[in-house]
C-alpha cells in the first residue's frame, strides 16, 4: 500500500513544527552557565542604553518602614535608565523564574499603563567613544 501523498506545503510546515518544538525543548533544558562563559559572551557585546522597569512584590497596606511605597496590589515599580550588554530588542521582558503567571501579568499590565500615563522617560544617556576593555 503507497503512503499518502503529501503536498510540499504540508511537509514545510510540519518541518517549521517539528523545528519549533526542538527549540523550545532546548530553552527548558537550558544549562546554567559558568560565570567565566558569560563573561566571555558579553565581553564581545557593546553595550547599549535601556529604560529598565522593575517590579517588586510586597504586601498590601505593608505598614514597615521599607523604603518601597507599595500601591493596593501590594507591587512597587521602578523605572531607570541603564546599560546592558544584551542584544537589544526594542522590547524584553525578563521574568524570575517561579514567579506566578498572575503576579507577572498584574505588574505587566501597571507598567504598561505607566508607559501610557507618562510615556518613556527622556533619556539623559550620552553615548560615548571611551572603549573599556573587558
Amino acid at each position: 500500500m503507497n503512503a499518502p501523498f503529501r503536498s510540499l506545503d504540508t511537509v514545510e510546515i510540519e518541518a517549521k513544527r517539528v523545528e519549533r518544538l526542538a527549540v523550545s525543548e532546548r530553552n527548558h533544558q537550558m544549562e546554567k552557565p559558568t560565570r567565566g562563559e558569560l563573561l566571555e559572551k558579553y565581553c564581545k557585546r557593546e553595550p547599549t542604553p535601556f529604560f529598565q522597569y522593575d517590579g517588586f512584590l510586597g504586601k498590601p497596606n505593608d505598614k514597615s518602614d521599607c523604603i518601597f511605597q507599595f500601591d493596593k496590589d501590594g507591587d512597587c515599580l521602578f523605572s531607570s535608565e541603564t546599560w546592558e550588554l544584551m542584544h537589544g530588542a526594542d522590547v524584553r521582558v525578563l521574568v524570575k523564574p517561579g514567579t506566578p503567571p498572575e503576579i507577572t501579568q498584574r505588574i505587566l499590565k501597571e507598567i504598561a499603563a505607566c508607559i501610557k500615563r507618562d510615556g518613556l522617560p527622556k533619556t539623559r544617556i550620552k553615548e560615548n567613544d571611551n572603549d573599556l576593555p573587558c
